[in-house]
């Protein structure tokens, strides 16, 4: 392969994963509630989950991604999403605002679920979106926001 074979390539895929970070995640029937027992995250967390997780495989099931302030639930603050990587439905989002005396901790304010039973069929959806932002947030940026087991997984 020529050098500038390579580098279209490289191109190509960085068009790709930047298409991934520009998305904007929609839900179909948003349902949202406070989520007052969840931890204020650090800032040491909170950079990591800003920096997501993107899928790198075909077999990879999740994109979670940092959304801006306009788009998490009316511009009330920042927030992070989780979505299916091959729909791109987003089934749960945190929306989280400064917090702490240097502002840089951020404190959950509220969660979102994706309410149509089409794109997730689950019985107890509110729960289940909770149980998906604490296993993300423990399992892959080693966050945690769960004050006990009541979000554990099955």
């Amino acid at each position: 392969m020529e050098t500038a074979e390579v580098e279209e390539e490289a191109d190509e895929e960085a068009k790709k994963k930047g298409s991934w970070r520009e998305r904007k995640y929609e839900f179909s029937k948003p349902v949202s509630t406070a989520w007052d027992d969840a931890r204020v995250i650090l800032p040491a967390g909170w950079e990591r989950m800003k920096k997501g997780l993107w899928p790198q495989q075909m077999e990879d099931r999740w994109v979670i991604a940092h959304v801006a302030t306009a788009e998490a639930n009316g511009g009330e603050g920042e927030g992070i999403v989780l979505a299916r990587s091959w729909t791109r439905y987003p089934l749960a989002q945190i929306t989280v605002v400064p917090s702490g005396a240097d502002g840089c901790s951020r404190r959950i304010t509220k969660i979102t679920w994706e309410g149509d039973e089409k794109r997730w069929r689950v019985d107890d959806r509110k729960s289940e979106a909770k149980k998906l932002v604490v296993r993300f947030a423990r399992g892959v940026f080693k966050v945690d926001l769960a004050n006990d087991s009541e979000y554990e997984g099955d």
